[in-house]
């Protein structure tokens, strides 16, 4: 599957980070640290058995995404033709604990309803 229009956003906490399409795709991240292996590589082949993780919104229309301000993290909406929308917040925490910083090799995905009733299939592969 061609992309000539890939647009992605990078989340991150100086230990791992991913790649995330504007439909909410997780298109690329290495495990367990940025040299690790590929988990999710579909950025190369598409669709392809590459691995990816997303959320298949039934009748998708559109979707836009935006970085909240001064943060890390990535927050898209996603929109179906029947007037349903979710919004999918992404993020690698990163906090202090016992005077330094603590990096958890961990992605937080919130998922939540903004409007009318949105049907998703969630996929791993």
């Amino acid at each position: 599957m061609k992309r000539p229009d890939l647009n992605v956003a990078a989340i991150g906490n100086c230990q791992i980070s991913a790649l995330i399409d504007v439909r909410a795709r997780y298109v690329w991240t290495c495990l367990p640290r940025h040299d690790g292996d590929p988990v999710f590589c579909s950025l190369i082949n598409g669709d392809a058995d590459d691995g990816y993780t997303d959320i298949d919104l039934v009748n998708f229309a559109a979707s836009e995404q935006r970085y909240r301000r001064n943060t890390a993290v990535v927050e898209t909406v996603l929109r179906d033709s029947d007037g349903g929308a979710l919004r999918v917040v992404d993020f690698c925490p990163r906090f202090r604990r016992f005077g330094r910083m603590f990096r958890a090799t961990t992605f937080i995905r919130l998922i939540e309803p903004v409007g009318g009733r949105p049907t998703i299939r969630l996929r791993v592969r």
